[in-house]
């Protein structure tokens, strides 16, 4: 597949188990003048469950890429998953169009959570584009939400046309190999924290484990998480930074 246009930014996703760092390099990156992070940082919509890829490729759970594919020779069973894949896939778009507006877009609270989408793009131009993937929703949709998110990049208010954009969401990397598929481009960086650190940060959220072991568990399932996905991404395309090496004294 084509990749992007040289005024295009080849996107470099920053991701990790959450309360690991990825803020913190997002903005660490920002201030090359070949690399523009997202704003805000954590756009949110793209790998989330119920976000973008969600859309493309189904949920996590519904083993969409996994399954027997049909023979067009059987054109009846075709046709069927044919029609019922569009009719899943037109559901979760509306699901995920929602949630842009009344998740994503304002967010009330502090970085990486807030602003939202509105600090980034136009709503118009947002608006725009939704629409036109919604109407080619039918057809050829990894084609299509490759033009989504070329279109997304594009709009973004910072852009300068920069080599690289940045984006932090951590659930990056276990949805590596969707965004790998989506942006076969892209380039990867994990960013690990010692696990006590990560835990004992999770432990003053609302949003997270209310235990140490309960914390174990939360981490021990995102890595293994984020490594299951790295098995799709070439590794040549993939950076472990620890963030205790990015501390000087």
């Amino acid at each position: 597949m084509p990749g992007f246009r040289a005024k295009e930014s080849s996107p470099v996703f920053i991701g990790g188990t959450g309360r690991s760092g990825t803020t913190v390099l997002g903005d660490l990156l920002n201030e090359h003048s070949q690399v523009r992070t997202s704003n805000p940082t954590e756009i949110k919509f793209l790998a989330n469950r119920g976000g973008f890829l969600d859309v493309v490729f189904g949920s996590m759970s519904s083993q969409i890429e996994n399954r027997e594919k049909i023979s067009i020779f059987h054109y009846r069973t075709y046709r069927q998953r044919v029609q019922q894949d569009l009719l899943h896939r037109r559901q979760r778009f509306d699901e995920f169009n929602n949630k842009i507006w009344e998740r994503w877009w304002e967010i009330d609270g502090p970085a990486p959570h807030g602003p939202g989408l509105h600090a980034g793009i136009e709503k118009k131009d947002l608006q725009r584009i939704l629409s036109e993937y919604s109407h080619s929703i039918k057809k050829r949709p990894l084609k299509h939400a490759r033009k989504f998110m070329r279109s997304f990049l594009l709009l973004q208010k910072n852009h300068k046309e920069e080599k690289y954009w940045a984006e932090t969401t951590p659930m990056n990397i276990s949805y590596s190999h969707r965004l790998a598929k989506l942006f076969p481009e892209a380039k990867f960086i994990v960013i690990r924290r010692d696990p006590r650190d990560v835990i004992a940060s999770l432990l003053t959220k609302d949003w997270g484990p209310n235990t140490p072991l309960e914390g174990i568990e939360w981490i021990e399932a995102r890595l293994r998480s984020d490594n299951d996905a790295l098995r799709a991404v070439e590794p040549n395309k993939v950076l472990i930074i620890h963030l205790e090496n990015l501390v000087t004294s």
